[in-house]
């Protein structure tokens, strides 16, 4: 009976935190979010200030930064009258959850002409939604330039894309986390990073998580989930292997890891900068478990 109080105890937390970081007035963050994008350009100091606080931020190279900074310099070589436009900006939910994640292409132009193209994806937390960035917090944001397979490939063959040397790191616990809060934390981190080493070829992995109602975005932004993307990924025509280390953190209820991934199909090897989102949801039994949600791919430029 005690130790059944206790998960009581334990699981109604756990539902209010989630209440926290859900918060309200979701299209409010996706606005804020689609209106911070082009200030990277124009007024960089306001993106500085929604990332304050922001754990990890990959940049399309595949660079891991803690704390989280990017410069209109890291997305093109050439800045001079650059501007930066925010397509396809949506809140996702993530699969049988209430938390949530933002997501859009961003276009560099140089007047009408668009330079580059890239996704990103940002998961975080929700507050007060009259406190600062309408109440969200950035908990880590993922940047990859766009590239179809076929230029990807070409690049590959000619020697221009390098794996990034990712090193194993483990972001301190936020802080005032309760000690059972710090558990789940560490037992979802050593989930995470155990599913992305221990296995020769991803695909499984990979397949469960969309069997599973996960989201996977491919370097192309293709977007596959459910059943219907599972058989397809175990029928991807190359290896997927884990290299280097894994760098993971969040909090109790949504972990982050990046790390690198080599596709190799027809001799030819692809690096990817592999972004990772972890979640604890409930589970049929009325329990919280971590489960891996979102993947993105995204090659290093």
């Amino acid at each position: 009976m005690l130790f059944e109080n206790q998960e009581r105890f334990r699981l109604m937390k756990l539902l209010i935190a989630l209440t926290v970081l859900t918060g309200v007035g979701g299209v409010v963050h996706a606005d804020d979010f689609a209106h911070v994008l082009p200030k990277l350009a124009t007024a960089p100091a306001e993106m500085a200030a929604w990332l304050s606080g922001c754990e990890v931020l990959v940049t399309p190279r595949g660079e891991v930064r803690r704390p989280c900074k990017l410069t209109l310099g890291d997305l093109v070589a050439d800045t001079k009258g650059v501007t930066l436009t925010p397509t396809h900006v949506k809140e996702v939910a993530f699969p049988r959850s209430t938390l949530t994640w933002h997501e859009a292409d961003v276009e560099a132009r140089v007047g009408a002409k668009v330079v580059a193209t890239f996704h990103v994806i940002e998961v975080g937390a929700s507050g007060n939604p009259d406190g600062p960035n309408g109440g969200w917090g950035v908990v880590a944001q993922s940047w990859t330039r766009i590239a179809s397979d076929k230029d990807v490939a070409s690049m590959a063959k000619a020697g221009k894309l390098v794996a990034p040397k990712i090193a194993d790191y483990t972001q301190p616990a936020p802080k005032g986390l309760d000690p059972q809060a710090a558990g789940d934390r560490d037992a979802a981190l050593t989930t995470l990073r155990d599913a992305w080493k221990g296995t020769d070829d991803l695909k499984e992995v990979l397949g469960g998580m969309l069997d599973d109602g996960g989201v996977l975005v491919g370097s192309a932004a293709e977007r596959l989930t459910g059943k219907g993307g599972g058989k397809t990924v175990r029928k991807w025509p190359l290896g997927l292997r884990p290299q280097g280390g894994v760098a993971v953190g969040g909090n109790a209820l949504v972990q982050w890891g990046v790390t690198t991934v080599m596709g190799t199909v027809g001799g030819v090897t692809i690096p990817y900068v592999t972004f990772v989102v972890n979640i604890q949801r409930m589970t049929g039994g009325g329990s919280f478990a971590p489960s891996i949600a979102l993947v993105s791919f995204g090659v290093p430029q």
